[in-house]
């Protein structure tokens, strides 16, 4: 593909440069590279219990959360 300067599988395979079955594989690792790459938004006391404070912690800070 990158001697042919083609960047896109379906294209590829559209014009012979690659087989329809390496298509395939391409398209398997395109998704599951999306599915790693997809970003959620989590408040950090969710992901990690060091971000989970006391309630003394604001006591010096009584409008703090």
């Amino acid at each position: 593909m990158r001697a042919a300067h083609i960047h896109d599988w379906r294209e590829a395979v559209k014009n012979g440069v690659i087989t329809q079955a390496e298509g395939d594989q391409l398209a398997a690792a395109h998704e599951a590279v999306a599915k790693v790459i997809e970003v959620d938004d989590f408040p950090p006391e969710a992901l990690s219990p060091q971000y989970k404070k006391p309630a003394e912690v604001h006591r010096f800070f009584p409008g703090a959360r």
